[in-house]
């Protein structure tokens, strides 16, 4: 099988990342999709059975499809073998060939629901006729698969611009036969059905508006019936036009790919993101568009016994009343959720799923790729100089956040509220204001140190950084702010609250005059100044290196003097350029609507919710900066990638060499035996 081409560590992050983020929404909003149908009655309509399965035929990719090409993007090949190689071809093909004639089968649906009677639409649509149409038609599918396969008309192999298995064409006129009921019956005939029948509902739909206007009598007859029935078609007109602009590119350069000539691998695995991004967006139009699976998905993400049981509180007897408010109670005691903690504003459900989806990829990316810059600087001994000290002190800063901070505003951001309880919120608080406090602090210790060690002599370098000194400082101003912040706890200068503009506990300020002494505090030494510093030193060594860049195009003898020192040295303070510049792109913003909604006014809750985002993604983006930029970290990103994997296959041919020898000795030694048994005979 062939391998990936070559790629940047960066890149192979962003592509498998990507392809992570898709797999995790397709897979939750699909499975969303199925238990809101099975827990409403009034979902299960003949409609909504093509609707289901398209949720499932979507729910086949992000299960055998979509992992198998994050894995093949991880380790740039197939590791997975011969059988699930095939296996994941068969399913590849299927979701493919099957997804576009389920659409088309959905909008004949709509068109006789929409543009004919009852009688005519019940005539071809009823809720088992077309449970076996949609059983006929993928039977069909997977049988001319399968039937290509085992006839010998087609191969499966892994195809490395898609990251995925697909079929081999194993002569020329299987192929274009092949392509002929592919493209012709699975791809262009549905989507002329499709676009037909759409023609015709919206110019129904123009026609009933008309005469809505027209008439108060046709208004009363059927308006009911009516709106939600063009409900549903919107919602569906608009699943149908992302399924186009998805598909449409995708088979236009699979079939320029097979019959005319190669393209660059980027627009072929972009066809691949294509495709998997039609599978994961339809659970979010349904959301936005479609009042009934909108309230089952938000009853799904929330507690729906305890939204009962205070439903009921407010309805019953006093008798009634009482237990159930008891009940109630109970259940919030359950949550261990204090009484006096604020819930968030009440939110769309695709609002929710796409502020806690940014909010769960942030933590992914975060938690993975600082952990990763631990990692490379514990193997590799280049890396452990006292410049990166400091970024592993960022590094983990960064994973606090991501272990303490980003997992619990997830939680709230999914249910609205703060459900882990008053002890997890004073552990949640610190971590929050640790994170937010020591980070530009730290930033400005970095900026020091690369300051010193470019603009001022080794020896004046030394005299003040060196590992241990470097690991003394940092732990002390770490204990500083640590110190700082429990000491305002325990103190009663303030306390501690869950803040659901940040999804996210923070300090709450007793008295005025400590709130004006804490920011004086906060803002004065664990921002200004760490960023004035920051700025003061990254100027002056922006100006060192145009006077080295000048000293060496003027003399030959600099640059063979030290310019491989310089080299690597300069190339370690652009990275750090880089990523102060991302810190202070996402920092500053952010302090500044804190002071504002702190001693001014208030502001929009997106805006401060978009202060915390800015600020984990900050915690995020600085592992892929070093992967860029740094030739070392990106050097170790690749062994760290590739190296578990190589360990477990060395591991497995020493185990079978190991097996097979032992095998051997012991045909050896019984043929020793038998051999002489029969001398003695």
């Amino acid at each position: 099988m062939a391998d990936l081409p070559s790629r940047s560590v960066a890149l192979t992050i962003v592509e498998s990342g990507f392809m992570i983020a898709l797999n995790i929404f397709s897979l939750g909003g699909n499975i969303m999709v199925c238990i809101a149908v099975y827990r409403n009655i009034r979902l299960r309509s003949t409609t909504n059975i093509y609707i289901i399965a398209l949720a499932i035929s979507d729910l086949l990719s992000a299960i055998f499809v979509m992992p198998f090409a994050a894995g093949a993007l991880i380790s740039g090949r197939w590791p997975f073998g011969k059988v699930l190689c095939q296996v994941n071809a068969f399913f590849s093909l299927f979701v493919v060939y099957v997804s576009p004639v389920t659409m088309g089968l959905t909008a004949v649906n709509r068109y006789m629901r929409i543009c004919k009677s009852d009688m005519e639409y019940k005539r071809f649509f009823s809720p088992i006729k077309s449970r076996l149409v949609l059983a006929f038609v993928w039977g069909l599918i997977a049988g001319y698969i399968l039937f290509s396969r085992l006839a010998g008309l087609q191969g499966f192999q892994f195809v490395p611009e898609y990251a995925s298995c697909l079929n081999q064409h194993l002569a020329a006129s299987s192929k274009i036969l092949h392509y002929f009921v592919v493209v012709g019956l699975f791809f262009l005939l549905p989507l002329a059905v499709t676009i037909f029948s759409y023609r015709k509902v919206s110019r129904k739909i123009q026609e009933h508006n008309i005469n809505l206007a027209m008439t108060h009598q046709s208004q009363r007859r059927d308006v009911n019936f009516s709106a939600h029935e063009i409900r549903i078609s919107k919602s569906l007109f608009v699943v149908v036009f992302a399924f186009m602009l998805c598909w449409v590119p995708a088979w236009l350069i699979t079939i320029l790919v097979r019959f005319v000539g190669k393209v660059p691998r980027n627009v072929q695995l972009l066809c691949a993101f294509f495709v998997n991004l039609s599978n994961a967006i339809n659970p979010f139009i349904y959301a936005g568009m479609n009042p009934l699976f909108r309230l089952e998905f938000k009853r799904i993400l929330h507690c729906a016994y305890c939204n009962k049981i205070r439903n009921e509180s407010g309805s019953n007897t006093d008798y009634n009343q009482q237990g159930s408010t008891q009940r109630t109670q109970s259940c919030d005691n359950n949550d261990n959720t204090p009484n006096k903690m604020a819930d968030l504003p009440s939110r769309s459900v695709a609002l929710t799923i796409v502020e806690s989806s940014f909010m769960i990829a942030l933590n992914i990316m975060s938690l993975g790729g600082n952990i990763m810059v631990c990692i490379a600087v514990y193997r590799n001994t280049r890396l452990r100089s006292t410049t990166n000290i400091y970024i592993i002190a960022l590094a983990i800063s960064d994973l606090l956040s991501a272990i303490f901070v980003m997992p619990f505003a997830a939680g709230v951001l999914i249910s609205g509220r703060w459900p882990f309880g008053k002890v997890l919120c004073q552990r949640n608080a610190f971590f929050s204001l640790f994170a937010v406090y020591v980070s530009p602090v730290t930033m400005g210790l970095t900026a020091v140190n690369r300051y010193m060690r470019i603009c001022k002599s080794d020896m004046e370098y030394k005299r003040f950084f060196s590992p241990i000194k470097s690991r003394l400082m940092l732990a002390f101003v770490w204990g500083l702010i640590a110190g700082y912040i429990l000491f305002s706890r325990l103190a009663g200068l303030q306390g501690f609250q869950f803040v659901p503009e940040y999804a996210a506990c923070l300090n709450q300020h007793l008295a005025a005059s400590s709130k004006i002494a804490h920011y004086f505090v906060v803002v004065g030494l664990f921002f200004l100044l760490p960023l004035a510093v920051t700025i003061f030193s990254y100027r002056k060594v922006s100006r060192k290196i145009q006077e080295h860049n000048i000293n060496l195009a003027m003399t030959q003898q600099s640059q063979r003097r030290d310019a491989h020192f310089s080299a690597h040295e300069i190339r370690i303070s652009k990275s750090l350029f880089v990523v102060v510049f991302a810190f202070m792109l996402c920092w500053v913003p952010a302090w500044l609507i804190t002071i504002l909604v702190r001693f001014v006014g208030k502001v929009p809750r997106n805006v401060q919710l978009m202060c915390a985002f800015f600020l984990n993604l900050s915690n995020t983006v600085n592992p892929f900066i070093y992967a860029g930029m740094n030739p070392l970290f990106r050097l170790e990103f690749k062994r760290v990638l590739h190296c578990a994997y190589n360990n477990k296959i060395r591991n497995e041919s020493e185990s079978n060499a190991d097996d097979n020898q032992q095998l051997s000795t012991q045909r050896t030694v019984a043929f020793a035996q038998n051999t002489t048994q029969h001398h003695t005979l």
